[in-house]
């Protein structure tokens, strides 16, 4: 599994990092992933809302951003 890019995420208040690897890798398995990239985060269970993250966007994982443009 490669990182082939970045995306800004802005959180909602209450999410966490399991419901963000959901919403962007359909796996809430990958929020490790998520909490590499962001370590100043890690000890917050949820957010409080407006926290800015980054996305490492793999070259593997089905997204709006590896999908072919006809599959989007």
């Amino acid at each position: 599994m490669e990182i082939v890019g970045y995306k800004a995420y802005t959180a909602a208040a209450g999410e966490s990092f399991n419901s963000i690897a959901f919403k962007f890798y359909n796996n809430e398995f990958m929020a490790d992933k998520l909490m590499k990239e962001n370590p100043r985060y890690v000890r917050m269970l949820t957010f409080e809302g407006g926290e800015t993250l980054t996305i490492p966007i793999y070259d593997d994982v089905e997204s709006k951003e590896t999908l072919a443009p006809w599959r989007r």
